[in-house]
């Protein structure tokens, strides 16, 4: 079963890259990364009101922690 969860992530990642790069020939780096994080979010949004789930923040968790994703879009933007 894992396998064909690992193929289709592959392919899903593929797609998505490839929307990417569309969206940015479109509307250049910070406008397409910022429509991608938002879609995202709202995405996340709708799912956890679907599924009922609230988010429940560790207290142990460093701060520092949280801050990947800012490191993601500036990976994404150099």
């Amino acid at each position: 079963m894992y396998e064909i969860g690992a193929i289709l992530i592959g392919i899903f990642i593929a797609i998505m890259a490839t929307f990417n790069a569309i969206l940015h020939s479109y509307t250049g780096s910070y406008l397409s990364i910022l429509i991608i994080h938002i879609v995202g979010l709202i995405t996340l949004i709708f799912i956890l009101i679907v599924k009922k789930q609230k988010i429940i923040f560790n207290k142990k968790v460093p701060a520092y922690l949280f801050s990947a994703g800012a490191i993601g879009v500036l990976m994404v933007l150099l």
